[in-house]
């Protein structure tokens, strides 16, 4: 508080003015001593006894966010007449503390009318800063972050006008391009003033850099991060600028824009199934489009092991895209594909496409009907060569795969062949006996490189002079060789075993082959026929899942 010179006939000096109290805490108290007055009016009024003083709000001790503080103060005058102690009070209650408040709004425009951005693309950023407060705001500081990808080129301005109408100066932010992509921009004059209710609206342009990289998402952040209760260059009477209030930071305003997605595009072959032992191709297309800027020393990561298949890498080749040859640096399972000596690098709006060649392993862990898809993902340095410049590329996953297998079982059955015996007569010694064998594949891919096994029993003995047949699903098989090897004592044997290899069992299908055998002794003893059959899942691989099934036929 400070005391200034009363208007009043008596002589009151600083000796007659106590404070007390902590204004920062808590409310004060100034008191005048007076003593003696003797009122003299000389200007026939009835009080002409007056006190004025000067107080000054205090910085750093009120809520900033409270718009509308009252300021009630009270007065109390004590004095001795010659009747006793009179006491007189009045409140004062028509000042309020009023404070500015801002709120800060951004939006943008790119050139090309999208959030996707491309090399060089103008974008246009539009900040609000709009004061909801009850009191002006000054000295107004804008910082803004400008993304990656939007660094490299200078700030232009368009404008920074009250939205009232009021059209002001161009004012440049502080900024340096190709840094960490700060811009500041001070508003530290009177003309810059925002009033209440009113926007203070600044419009300006950056542009894309020539080498922005494909799928990243650049957020923009902006902030009134100071403003203040008066101007310094309008200070008030007996006040410093160190005395105004300091206010901010805003809440921050964002937008987003993103380059066009560089993820891979990682295919399955044609067929979508694999057996036991089959080798496929996945084939990774990087970019899934072409992109408008370069990509140098692109790494491709493909993690076999983490696919619900078991698989062995075959071979890496590259499909297109240039004369660098792909290699795996990383783990047997783990794959990092890389030319170790120049790079992949792919010129800006092209591809390439790399095949990853593997095996479905004959394992425990594969079994017929499980689905399995894989996913790729890579990387590329924005600066050729520059590792401290690598960016993620973006993943992709392949649609599902599944695992098939042949599942075959046998099936024997006998007629009585001899002319002129019925099938319940005894069989006697020369009997001639029909045998029909039924191969069933009831798995989900074809039973390949099939062999069907008969061991006679030594009453038996193969009957040539009927020459066997085989159908498919009843349709005759071409190039079957009737006669089986071991013929005639056996074991017989069709399918591969007598260079036969037709019998091949589609998904679903079924092998019938008939055949005649003669009793060598008349008996009323038993004998079993039995015969089995043995399967690839790969034509002509029978290193790869071979099983068997059999039946007895007594």
């Amino acid at each position: 508080y400070v005391a200034a010179t009363p208007f009043s006939h008596a002589d009151i000096t600083a000796a007659n003015v106590i404070e007390t109290g902590d204004p920062a805490l808590g409310p004060t108290t100034v008191t005048w001593s007076i003593g003696n007055l003797t009122n003299l009016p000389i200007d026939d009024l009835s009080n002409d006894f007056v006190i004025v003083y000067r107080a000054r709000v205090l910085n750093n001790v009120l809520d900033p966010l409270n718009l509308n503080i009252p300021l009630n103060n009270t007065v109390d005058i004590n004095y001795d007449t010659a009747l006793g102690t009179t006491t007189n009070s009045d409140i004062d209650t028509i000042i309020n503390v009023l404070q500015p408040q801002l709120e800060v709004a951004k939006s943008v425009t790119t050139e090309f009318i999208d959030t996707v951005v491309v090399a060089n693309e103008i974008i246009t950023y539009t900040v609000d800063i709009t004061n909801t407060g009850t009191a002006p705001a000054y000295d107004v500081v804008l910082v803004d972050n400008i993304p990656v990808g939007l660094r490299a080129s200078a700030i232009t301005m368009v404008s920074n006008n009250l939205v009232s109408g009021t059209v002001y100066g161009i004012l440049p932010p502080v900024y340096t391009p190709g840094t960490d992509g700060v811009a500041t921009w001070s508003f530290n004059t009177g003309l810059y003033t925002i009033p209440v209710g009113d926007t203070l609206r600044v419009i300006y342009q950056v542009q894309a850099d020539a080498d922005i990289a494909p799928g990243i998402t650049m957020i923009n952040s902006a902030n009134a991060t100071l403003y203040y209760s008066f101007d310094d260059e309008a200070v008030p009477v007996n006040s410093v600028v160190g005395d105004r209030q300091e206010y901010g930071p805003a809440v921050p305003a964002t937008t987003t824009l993103t380059t066009s997605p560089g993820a891979p595009d990682k295919l399955n072959p044609l067929d979508p199934t694999a057996t036991i032992g089959q080798e496929f191709t996945y084939t990774i297309t990087v970019p899934e489009a072409p992109q408008p800027t370069p990509l140098y020393d692109v790494r491709v990561l493909d993690d076999l092991g983490a696919i619900t298949a078991e698989v062995t890498l075959i071979s890496l080749s590259n499909l297109s895209g240039g004369t660098w040859v792909p290699i795996n640096t990383g783990g047997a399972l783990n794959l990092v594909i890389e030319d170790a000596t120049t790079g992949i690098d792919i010129p800006a709006n092209q591809q390439i496409q790399i095949g990853v060649t593997v095996r479905l392993d004959n394992t425990a862990g594969n079994n017929a009907g499980e689905p399995f898809s894989n996913t790729a993902s890579y990387t590329y340095n924005a600066v050729d060569g520059s590792i401290a410049s690598q960016l993620a590329g973006g993943i992709d996953t392949t649609l599902l795969m599944t695992k098939t297998e042949p599942v075959l079982t046998a099936l024997k059955a006998v007629t009585n062949a001899t002319v002129g015996k019925a099938p319940a007569d005894p069989i006697t010694g020369g009997d001639v006996l029909q045998y029909v064998v039924t191969v069933t594949n009831s798995g989900s891919s074809t039973a390949f490189d099939v062999n069907v096994v008969d061991t006679l029993p030594v009453e038996l003995l193969y009957y040539s002079s009927f020459v066997p047949t085989a159908t498919i699903t009843g349709a005759p098989v071409g190039a079957f060789v009737a006669t089986p090897t071991g013929a005639p004592a056996g074991p017989l044997i069709w399918g591969n075993g007598n260079g036969d290899g037709s019998l091949d069992i589609p998904a679903g299908d079924a092998l019938v082959i008939t055949y005649q055998a003669q009793v060598q002794v008349s008996t009323a003893a038993t004998f079993n026929n039995e015969v089995w059959v043995d399967w690839s899942s790969l034509d002509g691989v029978s290193a790869f899942e071979r099983s068997g099934a059999g039946c007895r036929q007594q």
